[in-house]
């Protein structure tokens, strides 16, 4: 994944209008699920697509291939952790 953000502070080439002349939306048109289209959507360089290039239906996302991110539907910033268990794992002579 990709992500386009102006930085007005210290990139003064890449504005916010620069960004608008050198990207486009892509529109209903475009199948993501078409794996040779994405790419060759994904190697333009006169003007730069948004939006989704591909997406596989049924693969599972990293999110879902994690143990510990399946755990619970509470996100990772809102779980509470046990500095002790931690404390342990640090202090383990397993390597």
């Amino acid at each position: 994944m990709d992500i386009f953000q102006a930085c007005i502070s210290f990139n003064k080439l890449n504005t916010y209008a620069w960004y608008k002349e050198h990207t486009y939306n892509l529109d209903a048109s475009h199948d993501p699920t078409d794996r040779a289209a994405a790419f060759a959507r994904a190697v333009e360089t006169e003007r730069y697509p948004l939006g989704v290039l591909y997406r596989k239906d049924g693969k599972p996302t990293f999110e879902e291939q994690q143990p510990a991110l399946k755990r619970s539907a509470e996100p990772l910033y809102a779980r509470k952790l046990d500095p002790e268990k931690y404390r342990k794992l640090l202090h383990s002579k397993a390597v």
